[in-house]
């Protein structure tokens, strides 16, 4: 087990509250990355309550389109809204929308997944959430690396447990999760030297869940219950 006197996730202030969310961004690609950053650092509101920069903006927020990039998440990256509640001052979560290219079915069968990507039909959008967090050590890349290592082996354990939907109907399980590049300029970073990596969890963004949908309107009738 890792130490956590070396191995921690780094706080990220608390916020100012429901009141920075300003619903989804959208994320023009013709800007440099770092400028996206800053954008959607000013736009989403800071860590500590303030921000007009990704210095005293959400940090996650600048790694966001350099981490989940097209290789990364299978299609192009949008979109990012800050969700509420669900963020906090360890980890932060977002709507995230991705362009995805369509599948053409027509040349797949039986269990052969299909790869005749269509070239005339426009690509379409799905919505993920993502909840991102920051995991420091302060002793360089080894401990970070074995505590990630451990991690992924987790994740991988609990999707397993989760993943059918006929034995646990009301869990969605995240799908994959991705580590971000490290804060170090220098790779890897010498020993006894804080590095840091983000952290996303993603999964299919669902607008309710069912005891959300059970008390709202408009009510559902007896037999939809």
């Amino acid at each position: 087990k890792f130490n956590p006197n070396i191995i921690s996730i780094q706080t990220l202030g608390s916020g100012s509250g429901p009141t920075d969310d300003v619903g989804i961004y959208n994320i023009d690609t013709t800007y440099p990355t770092a400028t996206v950053g800053q954008t959607l650092g000013a736009a989403l509101g800071g860590v500590a309550g303030g921000g007009g920069n990704i210095a005293s903006g959400d940090a996650l927020l600048s790694s966001l389109p350099k981490d989940l990039t097209t290789p990364v998440l299978g299609g192009q990256l949008v979109a990012i809204g800050r969700l509420w509640p669900g963020s906090g001052r360890m980890m932060r979560s977002y709507r995230i929308r991705v362009r995805v290219p369509r599948i053409d079915s027509k040349h797949s069968s039986g269990n052969t997944r299909p790869n005749n990507i269509t070239t005339n039909s426009p690509p379409y959008t799905i919505e993920l959430a993502c909840k991102a967090f920051i995991v420091r050590s302060e002793e360089g890349d080894t401990p970070l690396r074995m505590a990630l290592t451990e991690g992924d082996a987790e994740l991988k354990r609990l999707r397993s447990l989760l993943s059918d939907p006929s034995v646990h109907p009301h869990v969605l399980s995240y799908a994959r999760w991705v580590v971000g590049q490290s804060s170090s300029p220098n790779s890897p970073s010498p020993v006894n030297t804080p590095v840091a990596r983000p952290v996303y969890l993603l999964r299919q963004h669902a607008h309710a869940s069912l005891s959300d949908r059970l008390v709202s309107r408009p009510f559902l009738t007896l037999i939809e219950k």
